[in-house]
């Protein structure tokens, strides 16, 4: 491989390493999909992918705990109690986060007059934060579409995130994003599901009606899946 395209799946790799939701496996997949036209040397990427992999478990033993996001788990799985549907990692970009919460809702549809809104960061967020702007910030919106609703989401992921130990930061308005700041990302694949099984397991108790046969066959499509 040239040098140009060693050095892009170089940065791919230590990015992905340092989101910390893929395993290698998964990264070397990613890769695979994401450079499909070009001739790669798949023995120098494995290789890499194994090295900086290992050096990274190896740094994440000096983590202390809890690290900010093992805090961030407890805060999003405290809103989920509340009827909050809360994703990490929800796509791409804010598009992409908002769409996986509102097609997340429409799967929870026996759920749906316990939920009360959703909440999310996406890929890019955890990017700024690795590539130096230690702030997270967390999209929100109300369920249904209501600014009121919005408000009420927002007031109460601020409380969790306080509640947490973290500095948050919010203008009060629906079009502003919360930010949570000095945000110190550390993560490794734990093989967690911090999405769908997860809402879906905190949440079930609250079911006092079967599924629909429609909602059958999206859960097995979605435990299938994942």
């Amino acid at each position: 491989m040239i040098d140009s395209l060693k050095n892009e799946i170089l940065e791919h790799i230590t990015t992905e390493i340092a989101i910390g939701f893929l395993t290698a496996p998964e990264i070397f997949d990613s890769i695979q999909d994401t450079f499909l036209n070009e001739a790669l040397d798949e023995t120098w990427i494995l290789k890499t992918i194994e090295e900086k992999f290992a050096a990274n478990l190896e740094k994440s033993s000096t983590w202390l705990h809890p690290t900010d996001f093992d805090k961030l788990v407890v805060v999003f799985n405290n809103l989920i109690d509340n009827g909050i549907v809360a994703l990490h990692n929800a796509g791409y970009t804010r598009q992409d986060a908002i769409s996986e919460c509102e097609s997340l809702i429409e799967e929870l549809d026996f759920f749906a007059s316990k939920i009360k809104g959703y909440c999310y960061y996406h890929t890019q967020d955890i990017e700024r934060i690795i590539f130096g702007n230690a702030m997270l910030y967390i999209g929100f919106g109300g369920y249904p579409n209501k600014e009121e609703l919005a408000i009420t989401v927002a007031n109460k992921i601020v409380e969790e995130c306080k509640n947490a130990g973290f500095t948050v930061q919010w203008d009060g308005t629906v079009d502003t994003r919360i930010v949570i700041a000095k945000f110190n990302w550390q993560k490794i694949p734990d093989k967690t599901d911090y999405n769908y099984k997860n809402i879906f397991n905190r949440l079930k108790h609250l079911k006092k009606a079967k599924p629909t046969e429609k909602s059958n066959r999206k859960l097995f499509w979605k435990f299938w899946k994942l």
